[in-house]
């Protein structure tokens, strides 16, 4: 039986910082501001050994035993989470997780597909 997962989620940084609409746009939701920016959120789900990092927060992509990112996008950091962690649960990693191992759910603001057709055409 899997020990019990710690889960802590940490938004990027870019969440909070102004992009290229300016500061119309940060003032409000910063996942998806005007419609010009087409901002999404992409959960990434690390899974972290306590001997590598025995401090969560140290955990980053570099140091991580595995790392998954969620196939698609949310439009908020709080579902962007919970979607996380259920597509975790959903996987042999997540059900076969060791008693040295944590997990840590980091929502990464990206591009729309929508925005990335329309660059690309």
């Amino acid at each position: 039986m899997a020990a019990p997962v710690s889960l802590r989620v940490e938004l990027a940084r870019q969440l909070h910082k102004t992009d290229s609409v300016g500061a119309a746009a940060s003032a409000q939701a910063p996942c998806c501001a005007a419609m010009e920016t087409q901002w999404m959120l992409t959960a990434l789900i690390l899974v972290c050994s306590v001997a590598v990092t025995p401090e969560l927060r140290d955990c980053d992509r570099t140091n991580a035993v595995h790392v998954l990112q969620l196939p698609e996008e949310s439009g908020n950091p709080l579902m962007c989470m919970m979607h996380g962690q259920a597509y975790l649960a959903g996987t042999a990693i997540g059900r076969d997780l060791r008693a040295d191992e944590r997990v840590k759910v980091i929502c990464v603001r990206t591009v729309t597909r929508a925005a990335r057709d329309a660059r690309a055409n």
